[in-house]
């Protein structure tokens, strides 16, 4: 390759690429983009990449999108406070996809049912059920915080279900890419926006094509590109809600901490004891034998109430102990409970 066959500091983007010549009359009409975004100064951003000869130039775009790639993961920022993207209990979930995929958006203990990591068997929704459906009207909602809505999630992974499961190349339609020298697992990184061009090419194709794969169809269907996988999947992944998904509080997700689940830490979610939260509990005794039922012990109420962990029924008075115990100092009242072994 002579250095007539590489981009020069000067060269337009689409001149070269549509014509094949900085010296062609329609290059010359064409205006120059910033000399930051040409020629050597894109291989110095993209260090890796190989010089480029103008019969190559079909990865134009693509490099581009690397060079806005590398503008957004320098720099902080967070998505407008708009008030589709609120998020009152800091879930995770936007208020608007709570109240139509079964969650509530004040109280960060009910959120829409999941199905994976420590939501898999529980209660999420707080209606009695584990690992049921979402609601019908949840469709197109973002129900995990993942950033795509559960029809595109659909259209994506050509399955149902998969906005119950936020994270994983199975589940956020962004992560395509698990390991690699960038540590890509669960994460949105340059390695998973490459997988558009290599090692198979997806970039500028649609359905008969050969590489064509409905997984790169991040933004489903052509929109306004001849081909149904273009730029604008490409820029899903680094813009609007699907680049600032709520699961990360409106934060960038490309070049940026990983998706928050699975949990990695010792703690995990726990699915709320229907009926356990009482002023100044200090106590909560299982029953012998029953391994549905418990005893809860309110200190200043001085009083014990019976419990079913599950929900199964009302919670109970147990126990009244106001006219034993008490006092006016902070740490008296009824303070514990204890049933004798067997």
């Amino acid at each position: 390759m002579t250095k007539a066959d590489a981009l020069e500091p000067g060269d337009t983007w689409m001149g070269e690429w549509a014509k094949g010549g900085r010296n062609n009359p329609v290059t010359k009409r064409s205006g120059r983009i910033p000399p930051v975004y040409t020629g050597a100064a894109i291989r110095r951003i993209v260090g890796w990449m190989p010089v480029m000869p103008r019969r190559s130039l079909t990865l134009a775009p693509f490099v581009l999108l690397l060079v806005i790639a590398w503008t957004v993961s320098s720099a902080p920022g967070s998505t407008p406070a708009l008030a589709a993207a609120i998020d009152t209990d800091r879930d995770g979930i936007t208020d608007v996809a709570e109240s139509a995929c079964g969650g509530n958006a004040e109280n960060s203990r009910i959120r829409p049912e999941r199905i994976d990591d420590v939501f898999a068997g529980r209660n999420e929704d707080g209606d009695g059920q584990t690992d049921e459906g979402l609601p019908g009207s949840a469709a197109s909602h973002d129900c995990d915080g993942d950033g795509y809505t559960g029809l595109a999630e659909q259209s994506i992974f050509e399955v149902a279900g998969r906005d119950q499961d936020a994270c994983g190349i199975d589940a956020w339609p962004s992560d395509f890419v698990s390991g690699g020298l960038s540590n890509s697992t669960n994460r949105i990184t340059l390695a998973d926006l490459a997988s558009f061009v290599a090692p198979e090419r997806h970039l500028n194709t649609s359905p008969g094509d050969l590489g064509y794969n409905t997984r790169w169809d991040l933004s489903p269907g052509p929109g306004m590109s001849a081909e149904t996988i273009n730029l604008q999947d490409l820029a899903t992944m680094i813009a609007g809600d699907t680049g600032f998904p709520s699961m990360f509080g409106g934060e960038k997700a490309f070049a940026a901490r990983p998706c928050p689940w699975p949990l990695t830490s010792g703690w995990s979610l726990g699915t709320p004891i229907p009926g356990a939260t009482y002023p100044l509990m200090v106590g909560l005794v299982s029953i012998p034998g029953r391994p549905d039922e418990a005893v809860v012990v309110a200190q200043k109420q001085e009083k014990a109430y019976r419990i079913s962990l599950s929900g199964a029924f009302t919670p109970t008075l147990f126990g009244d102990l106001s006219g034993v115990v008490g006092g006016s100092g902070g740490e008296e009242g009824f303070l514990a409970l204890a049933f004798p072994p067997g």
